[in-house]
């Protein structure tokens, strides 16, 4: 049971009993915190609090955290998002009109109520924005505590999840050995993305004679995640090489490209 407001007054007696629900994805997770744990009564407050009567079950009251966190540029927590970005930004509501601040952290844990003492710093206003060098790939995790005009910091957390992808798509060929050459001038490419495709909207290439390219929004060429195949055709004799990146739900590419080499030769040279 949770009690969240500026000024919350419990009037009565309350008993209880039943373990709470399974945590459930969201972008605000009330399930962890400093002082959190499935099946209690949380009471968070701003102004003031007064508990007239009692409570028999397990009690957790402390400072209200921001109930909303959004993000314009990672806006749902439940995709993964490629690393090719400026900036992660983050907003939050103000939970009440007297709190001086807040404490926030970025890390990889799921549950770290910031502090003074384990990297939280302090934030004025209901903004911030992360640098890329500060996520890494998988799960990353903003947290963020209020402070009240009294200097009080909040055990109670908010936190939002970042899930980042680092790895580009694993790209074959069926008709081109790596490293071998082959007579046949038209090679058929097939790939997989590294996460799963509802966090894609495809892939960009290029294709040249280069070992190291990096497509672009503008170089690149784009295919959709529903047509994981290319099949060229007519190519002249040489080294072609086919260079890909994910293109996510953002837009946003990976750093990581893939690179493959296809060796075409009519006369079919010594390997």
């Amino acid at each position: 049971i949770l009690f969240a407001s500026d000024n919350v007054n419990v009037v009565g007696t309350g008993i209880v009993s039943a373990a709470g629900a399974a945590s459930v994805a969201t972008s605000v997770s009330y399930g962890f915190g400093g002082a959190g744990a499935p099946g209690r009564v949380k009471i968070l407050y701003g102004a003031s609090v007064a508990t007239n009567g009692s409570i028999t079950g397990t009690l957790t009251k402390g400072l209200l955290p921001p109930l909303v966190i959004t993000s314009t540029t990672h806006p749902d927590p439940t995709l993964t998002y490629n690393d090719d970005f400026n900036a992660v930004a983050l907003s939050w509501n103000q939970p009440y009109p007297t709190r001086l601040g807040y404490y926030v952290l970025f890390d990889r844990n799921a549950s770290n109520p910031p502090t003074t003492t384990n990297g939280g710093a302090f934030q004025a206003n209901e903004l911030d924005s992360i640098d890329p060098s500060q996520l890494a790939a998988g799960a990353n995790y903003f947290h963020v505590v209020t402070e009240d005009n009294m200097s009080n910091i909040g055990l109670v957390e908010s936190t939002y999840r970042i899930n980042i992808n680092t790895a580009a798509p694993n790209l074959t060929s069926s008709t081109h050995t790596k490293g071998t050459w082959s007579t046949n001038h038209n090679p058929y490419f097939t790939w997989t993305m590294p996460t799963a495709d509802s966090n894609h909207q495809g892939v960009r290439y290029v294709l040249d004679h280069y070992a190291n390219t990096q497509p672009t929004q503008v170089t690149g060429t784009f295919i959709p995640t529903t047509q994981q195949k290319l099949q060229l055709s007519n190519l002249a004799d040489g080294i072609w090489v086919l260079h890909m990146v994910t293109v996510d739900q953002k837009g946003y590419q990976t750093k990581a490209v893939a690179h493959y080499q296809a060796w075409i030769a009519a006369a079919g040279p010594a390997n």
